[in-house]
């Protein structure tokens, strides 16, 4: 998959979980989260916080706060541990937007807005799981 593809497929991806929200009678401009993937060793949630809520974050990257806008969102991706406990592996910014979510018209408005330091971050993160996860699979399988 190329980057074009890749963010308009994340972009699509973040569209429908924003619309997903409001047919669930969130109030997406609010915040709310995702939790898109729960395995036995990885939690991938998505995260979507109002600028106000997001800046509370003490931890947030302040190379990044410069992308904040309106509304956001971020991916976390969490390790679990054999004891339950979760390690935060990474959080991404990847979609800031001063248009209320709940007034996003497209997949092609959110892709136009793709914060790319922070996709670029978060593929090159998954990527390197994967690989982690393929190169510890053989050696169990050896």
């Amino acid at each position: 998959m190329n980057d074009t593809s890749h963010a308009e497929s994340l972009a699509a991806d973040l569209f429908r979980m924003v619309m997903q929200a409001k047919e669930r009678g969130i109030a997406v401009d609010r915040g709310f989260r995702n939790h898109a993937l729960e395995s036995p060793r990885l939690s991938i949630t998505y995260l979507f916080l109002p600028r106000a809520e997001l800046l509370k974050v003490s931890a947030f990257p302040p190379a990044l706060r410069r992308f904040v806008r309106r509304m956001n969102a971020l991916v976390c991706l969490e390790a679990k541990k054999d004891n339950g406990r979760r390690t935060t592996l990474g959080i991404h910014l990847l979609w800031a937007t001063d248009a209320p979510l709940a007034e996003v018209c497209g997949p092609e408005a959110v892709q136009e807005e793709l914060v790319l330091p922070g996709v670029a971050a978060y593929t090159e993160q998954v990527r390197g799981l994967l690989r982690a996860d393929i190169a510890r699979a053989a050696k169990t399988d050896a």
